[in-house]
């Protein structure tokens, strides 16, 4: 327990002048506080045109200050309790962390029969992008797949395989796919009306807007014009068009829309391209071994991490919600990646690396951004949600209010009819560079009628807040895996 000062022996300065035995005590305490302001003061954050050696100038006074500071005093007990949570937590956010991902990888398979049949389903988790039409994705056994080759989600077409590089071993593997939003990009469609006769064909590929907020697919050379709505699936008119087109057969692209006023066409796609693909899968020719388990790579079973302490010292503006730690990149941190807490819970990324230190952005703190998937009470897979961006928090409820880009809506839930929404547990997707899938972040209540094109405020409840974490693990470059201390969760 903090011992706070008794009224009956507090002094005031000029009781110090008037009795010479309190003057070396408080000057001992006047050189202690004038010694931290100073190092508090010349490790503050220089603007980013300066010289970049002043990071280096500055470290020693940055560290000197944290350590100095009361701050670590008056928090103790407030960080005691919210790492006692995080480690009460473990056991079951871990257990949430492996059902995430595999759910997820299973979910991106084809369940249609007639799509699995003759086809070989390899596994691919989305890693970046190179562009925002062009996914990086690894593959744990990329033997066999090459150039050309369609990739799916589910039923749905995402793209093909433009680049495929192998690395360390002849299964494991980086591959390039190029979405079908790309704007040189085409792929055959029909739409199956009073039987095979009476088939609409078209071209698809591109995007028929602008916006991204709302994707809608362009649409070129319908075969029959007076069409007004249709299931569109792949479907290759000439098979020489395209390579592998037969392997992308009955994939499913969207729902065909017509404008009433222009009569133009475009398909709205059952994915959102932009923030929501997480795993897919290619679709390669059938070969004689069997099928890989898609179960996905566990975040939080690598050694791509780094434990280090929180800096008492953060960012001093009172609108910010940021900590510091005190590694950069010499130790491999780099912008954009994650930091959690004691098990695995995501607390913030890095926003910024120098050479000593690096600047923690936490979930609350304005423009925090993320993709994220939700499991809804009682049911299963996992939904994809896509971008969130924090708005700060709430000072009333305390909870984080963050924007969510509807680009798919949740469509009919079983179980879920006559409600307008339902409570879900919040983790991350991948394809974010630093940011592994399935780290759960908090709580919130889903509306259910979200549709594409809108943006609704979310209000994330979570029982730790950031900032009175101390033990912190940071996301490190793969090259520094192996020499990083105190790496794991």
């Amino acid at each position: 327990m903090l011992d706070l000062p008794d009224p009956a022996r507090t002094v005031t300065l000029e009781a110090m002048v008037a009795h010479p035995r309190n003057r070396s005590s408080t000057r001992a305490q006047l050189a202690w506080f004038l010694f931290w302001s100073a190092c508090l003061l010349g490790s503050l954050r220089a603007a980013a045109p300066a010289d970049p050696r002043l990071s280096w100038l500055k470290a020693p006074l940055r560290f000197a200050a944290d350590l100095a500071s009361p701050l670590h005093l008056l928090r103790a007990s407030r960080v005691q309790a919210a790492e006692g949570r995080l480690v009460r937590a473990y056991p079951l956010e871990e257990r949430e962390h492996r059902r995430v991902l595999e759910d997820l990888a299973r979910a991106s398979e084809p369940h249609d029969p007639r799509i699995r049949e003759g086809r070989r389903i390899v596994a691919g988790e989305v890693i970046g992008r190179l562009t925002a039409d062009q996914l990086r994705i690894h593959l744990r056994d990329g033997r066999g797949v090459r150039r050309g080759l369609p990739v799916a989600c589910g039923n749905a077409y995402v793209g093909r395989v433009i680049d495929v590089r192998h690395r360390g071993s002849a299964a494991v593997a980086e591959a390039v796919v190029e979405l079908v939003t790309a704007s040189a990009f085409h792929v055959g469609g029909r739409i199956a009306r009073d039987g095979d006769d009476g088939a609409v064909f078209l071209i698809v590929g591109g995007l028929a807007n602008e916006s991204r907020d709302t994707v809608k697919l362009a649409v070129q050379h319908p075969s029959d014009r007076t069409v007004a709505s249709g299931e569109v699936r792949v479907f290759e008119r000439f098979e020489e068009a395209e390579k592998f087109s037969d392997l992308a057969e009955g994939l499913v692209l969207g729902q065909l829309e017509r404008d009433s006023e222009s009569g133009s066409f475009c398909v709205l796609p059952q994915l959102d391209y932009l923030d929501g693909l997480f795993h897919v899968v290619v679709l390669a020719p059938l070969e004689s071994r069997p099928e890989e388990d898609p179960t996905a790579r566990r975040g939080l079973a690598d050694e791509r991490w780094l434990q280090k302490r929180a800096l008492v010292l953060g960012d001093p503006s009172p609108w910010r919600s940021s900590t510091k730690i005190g590694a950069g990149r010499l130790a491999g941190i780099f912008p954009g990646a994650a930091v959690t807490g004691v098990g695995g819970r995501l607390l913030g990324r890095v926003s910024r690396a120098g050479p000593l230190a690096a600047d923690v952005s936490l979930l609350d703190d304005p423009g925090f951004r993320l993709v994220a998937v939700a499991t809804l009470e009682g049911t299963s897979p996992p939904r994809v949600l896509g971008r969130l961006i924090s708005s700060g928090r709430d000072p009333v409820s305390g909870a984080i209010r963050m924007r969510w880009i509807v680009r798919v809506g949740l469509g009919e839930i079983v179980g879920f009819a006559g409600r307008d929404s339902v409570r879900a547990r919040l983790f991350t997707g991948s394809g974010d560079e630093g940011l592994p899938a399935g780290l759960f972040f908090g709580e919130t209540i889903l509306p259910l009628d979200a549709a594409p094109g809108q943006v609704r405020e979310l209000r994330i409840e979570t029982d730790v807040d950031g900032r009175d974490v101390r033990t912190l693990f940071a996301r490190i470059a793969p090259s520094h895996q192996a020499t990083s201390s105190g790496g794991g969760l």
